[in-house]
């Protein structure tokens, strides 16, 4: 019954005024970075004469502008309009209705009780009244008998039935209950509806395509980059994160995901004069602005309305959600189920009521994590609330967590980690198609597309690339203890690389995360992969040296290091290591004597490289050492290590 008495009150009320509602389906989505074009198709049967179609189920808060309509050749559009029902169209006078409705079963009901309050007093005065007199004869007293047995039977036979057609008017009254509250709950929320007005001159059947923009969507690309070993080409696996909250749930859609990003728009700017003088502060410049989308993450009820004696679902039950101001009112069905999606993250008191049974109150906390309500009511003792576990996951051994990696691969809910494809929920998302447009790239999926409207992210493999790469590993001794596996790629650019967050996994561990920014890159993309735990090394400070000047406040003091890196894997690896001089801005301070037997020196940032080839097993030392002059009194105040 969920909406659907809203639905005859909407049908009723158009077709009243001479107007088409049109139920429409929702087919195409193109997300883009920041904001998401919806398209939905409907035919329409069609007669010859100026009408206006209305098409409903549109999501509220949509930009009225940027609606578009595409009606068949031979129809004529002659207006688009955007807006909110009335409440007269939502169905306003019916609660007058319904609320007399409810008047005339009550009524019916009181009539039954008073008829079963007559009905027990007459079993009252039966009983109050057979004693047997001592003059009655046998005869007598077996027909009294005969008589009061039959009227008894008679009464509590017209008891029963009456009890259960009491029973039945309360539950004929719940359901009208139920319908008020369901269309009080409607009248509470703004429902949009898009009005095309129409001229046709010959009855036809025409195929109808809106679109329209909300900004409460946008998709985010990151990669997972993966480098099996020192000799294999480097893995590029290009990943979408796709987000709505757009009031409509996204079931079985062509989905498309675009790089480009229509929320900023496409005017042109306008070149003012630029007049050079101490108060104007008009410089010609672009203007840095990225419109971000409106999304909330949101959650759901989700719950049973049972008898507590029984465990009996009880359908038309209603249940009361408030919040933040906003009210919510379901009526649970014929299995006594009850469900609200898209609510607001937080707590709600809950009302749960049935005529007959003692009313619910209680609260609950709305999660990201789904949770399954039991609304217990009772007749004689208090009526409660209670969550039953729900066990998320759980997908077969073989097929790999939903949210983890294994071995390496990325394993997506329902695929295995051998597999040529990937599914998302069902949907095959490898075989992405790339379309290049003027200003941006178009990536589309093969295959029906679902996507709630929860605020919660859901990943698409969009596709994957190779690149060949130049490995090496790379040790900053006096920085970090530890060697980072680094991947340079010169053909980079083929790779079509957006802006985005980078998974890195070497040797089949995910070794953490960075940040690719094709538009900072230089001629080399260089990618850290993680931390190479085969090489290792060791950094010592030598025997540290200090002097001071015979006829002078200066002090010499000499720095040396020893470094020892040791490859203990079994294949060979380049290596370079980075040490520094010190560089001197202040006359008084001297940096001399600078010593590093086969680097490479940058004398503008001191940086120290050393490049070599370590074989497997292979260890090497290294040595480099410098001199720094400078006043006595200084020495405290130089940032020179201890």
């Amino acid at each position: 019954m969920k909406k659907l008495s809203f639905i005859i009150f909407l049908v009723c009320s158009l077709v009243s005024v001479g107007q088409t509602r049109v139920d429409s389906e929702l087919e195409d989505v193109t997300v883009y970075r920041y904001g998401a074009i919806v398209e939905r198709s409907a035919e329409v049967n069609l007669t010859a004469n100026t009408k206006t179609l209305y098409f409903t189920d549109i999501p509220n808060d949509l930009i009225a502008n940027a609606i578009q309509v595409k009606a068949p050749d031979n129809v004529r559009l002659l207006k688009v309009n955007y807006r909110y029902l009335t409440p007269e169209e939502l169905g306003i006078e019916d609660l007058t209705d319904l609320g007399m409705k409810i008047d005339r079963v009550e009524d019916r009901i009181i009539a039954e009780q008073d008829i079963q309050v007559s009905l027990n007093e007459d079993l009252q005065f039966i009983g109050a009244n057979t004693k047997v007199r001592g003059d009655m004869t046998a005869q007598e007293i077996q027909s009294a008998d005969t008589y009061l047995r039959s009227r008894r039977r008679e009464i509590r036979e017209a008891l029963r039935a009456s009890i259960e057609k009491v029973k039945g008017l309360q539950e004929e009254s719940q359901k009208l209950r139920a319908q008020l509250a369901e269309l009080e709950d409607n009248l509470g929320k703004p429902k949009s509806v898009i009005e095309v007005e129409i001229r046709v001159e010959q009855t036809m059947t025409g195929s109808f395509r809106i679109s329209y923009f909300s900004p409460k969507a946008k998709w985010t690309p990151y990669y997972n980059v993966r480098a099996s070993d020192f000799s294999s080409p480097l893995s590029f696996e290009f990943m979408g994160t796709i987000v709505q909250n757009t009031g409509e749930n996204w079931d079985g859609v062509n989905l498309s995901l675009s790089t480009g990003n229509p929320s900023l728009g496409a005017f042109e700017p306008q070149m003012n004069v630029w007049e050079l003088n101490y108060n104007n502060y008009y410089v010609p410049s672009a203007p840095e602005f990225r419109q971000n989308a409106h999304i909330t993450s949101t959650g759901s009820f989700h719950g049973f309305v049972l008898e507590g004696e029984t465990g009996r679902p009880i359908p038309y039950a209603t249940v009361t959600l408030s919040a933040f101001n906003e009210t919510h009112i379901l009526v649970s069905n014929e299995l006594g189920e009850v469900m609200k999606e898209d609510l607001a993250l937080g707590a709600y008191t809950v009302q749960c009521e049935y005529q007959g049974y003692n009313t619910l109150n209680t609260s609950i906390a709305v999660s990201n994590e789904p949770q399954l309500s039991k609304l217990s009511l009772n007749r004689n003792g208090a009526s409660t609330l209670s969550n039953i576990v729900v066990v998320t996951g759980g997908t077969p051994a073989q097929y790999g967590d939903a949210a983890g990696y294994d071995d390496g691969k990325i394993i997506v809910r329902g695929t295995r980690d051998d597999a040529n494809l990937v599914f998302v929920d069902g949907v095959r998302v490898r075989n992405f198609e790339r379309k290049y447009q003027a200003v941006s790239t178009m990536y589309t999926i093969d295959q029906p597309f679902n996507l709630p409207s929860n605020g919660r992210g859901q990943d698409v493999w969009i596709q994957t690339m190779e690149a060949n790469a130049e490995y090496l590993d790379r040790s900053y001794p006096a920085l970090s203890e530890d060697v980072f596996a680094i991947a340079r790629i010169e053909d980079w650019e083929n790779l079509d690389l957006l802006e985005g967050t980078t998974n890195f996994f070497f040797e089949g561990t995910f070794n953490g995360s960075g940040y690719i920014n094709p538009s900072t890159t230089n001629d080399t993309l260089a990618l850290a992969l993680g931390v190479d735990q085969g090489v290792v090394f060791e950094r010592n400070r030598l025997n540290a040296n200090s002097s001071q000047h015979t006829f002078s406040s200066k002090v010499d003091e000499s720095f040396a290091y020893e470094i020892v890196i040791r490859n203990t894997k079994t294949v060979a690896v380049d290596i370079e290591v980075l040490e520094q001089f010190p560089i001197s801005n202040d006359e008084d301070v001297e940096v001399s004597e600078q010593m590093a037997d086969g680097a490479e020196v940058n004398p503008k940032t001191g940086v120290i490289t050393w490049s070599k080839t370590l074989q497997p097993g292979e260890e090497w030392t290294i040595q480099y050492s410098f001199e720094v002059t400078y006043p006595k009194e200084l020495r405290n105040a130089l940032n020179l290590p201890e």
